[in-house]
């Protein structure tokens, strides 16, 4: 039990201590056992947590002990506000860094002001880094009002998309405006003709240097690359070996998600990785790049992997491809012309260092982090 009226932080002014004494708040530690009352709470504010099986599995994603701090904030006995705390780690050059990832905060809109005790709480404690990855506009602004930094300030304010299948897309967007006057032959002549103009643009000569093959998310040739890369990388990565990739990955397919990964190679050398995402949103089959991580002499050819992508999530009958997070060297390399582009006025992948140990990472903020999907609690 937390008791918000220790005045022992540097954040909060007296006013505000005064006001949350009044309404005597208390923050109490949760376990999976409050399932229900968590997610019931999260769905009166139009948010839930993912399937239990996934949720505690994701429990022991990175350590022998607990993964996860749960974090509920009650009024008169009542649940008014969450915030889970994940544990992850980080490498560069060989040095491990803890990370402390703030995700699903939530509190109550008429108590919405109270959000800054639970996030009090979250930097009270010990790490050396402390992430946000799924932050909106207004998450946003309270990090940086606490000092966090963007990472790669660029590509985190830009996701790339494709319409993968124009009929699904036309006829979404018809039945959200509740359109049904319009025949399915015109519908589909329509998508004929969008899918043919931008098929045109997606075309790339195939150069016969790169292929492809599938893996299991336990193989031990994905764990030896992991490891290799982690050590030679010469900017900040997660950590995804020993294990820990399959484990998101598990994680993903326990919330109902179909992952699909691939070897890339060249001359039956792997020189990376591909990890493919798909989940029913409304509806409606999208596809996200989850993860690429290739040798760095092999960006070059990313426009030929990310056709590749196209190319299986029309397969498998998705309607878009995302791809987000993406690394400034691999974005200036990639064709623009062949996608979609969404912008934004603020990032959602945010770090403040916490540590000494850390602060060797801070030049790399700007454009040299290694960002993935898979970062953070994304597509969790």
């Amino acid at each position: 039990m937390y008791f918000l009226f220790k005045k022992d932080n540097n954040f909060l002014s007296n006013e505000i201590y005064k006001y949350i004494y009044i309404n005597l708040m208390l923050i109490k530690k949760l376990n999976f056992t409050h399932y229900k009352l968590i997610n019931k709470f999260l769905r009166t504010n139009k948010s839930s947590l993912p399937r239990y099986e996934s949720w505690k599995f994701f429990d022991n994603i990175s350590q022998k002990n607990s993964s996860l701090i749960l974090d509920g904030m009650f009024k008169n006995n009542k649940l008014v506000g969450y915030h889970s705390i994940i544990t992850k780690y980080l490498f560069f050059k060989k040095k491990k860094y803890k990370i402390l990832v703030s995700s699903n905060l939530n509190v109550s809109k008429k108590l919405s002001i109270n959000s800054i005790f639970l996030i009090n709480k979250y930097f009270k404690q010990k790490s050396d880094i402390y992430l946000t990855t799924t932050s909106n506009e207004k998450a946003f602004k309270i990090w940086k009002l606490i000092g966090s930094n963007e990472v790669n300030l660029i590509s985190s304010k830009v996701t790339l998309y494709q319409i993968t299948n124009y009929f699904n897309y036309i006829n979404n967007y018809l039945k959200k405006k509740k359109i049904k006057f319009i025949p399915k032959f015109s519908i589909k002549y329509l998508a004929f003709f969008l899918e043919l103009f931008f098929n045109k643009k997606n075309f790339i000569p195939n150069k016969k240097i790169i292929k492809f093959k599938k893996l299991d998310k336990y193989s031990k040739n994905l764990e030896d690359y992991n490891k290799n890369f982690e050590i030679n990388c010469n900017y900040p990565i997660e950590q995804r070996s020993s294990f820990i990739l399959s484990k998101y990955i598990k994680t993903l397919e326990l919330n109902k998600k179909k992952v699909y990964i691939y070897q890339i190679l060249n001359s039956n050398k792997m020189i990376g990785y591909l990890v493919l995402i798909i989940e029913n949103y409304h509806g409606i089959k999208r596809m996200f790049i989850g993860e690429l991580k290739i040798d760095e002499k092999y960006e070059k050819d990313i426009n030929e992997i990310l056709l590749f992508a196209n190319r299986l999530a029309k397969e498998s009958g998705c309607t878009y491809i995302y791809y987000r997070y993406i690394k400034p060297s691999i974005l200036k390399v990639i064709n623009k012309k062949n996608f979609f582009i969404s912008k934004y006025n603020f990032s959602s992948y945010n770090i403040r260092i916490g540590s000494k140990k850390a602060l060797v990472l801070k030049k790399y903020l700007k454009n040299n982090w290694g960002m993935s999907y898979l970062d953070g609690d994304c597509l969790l």
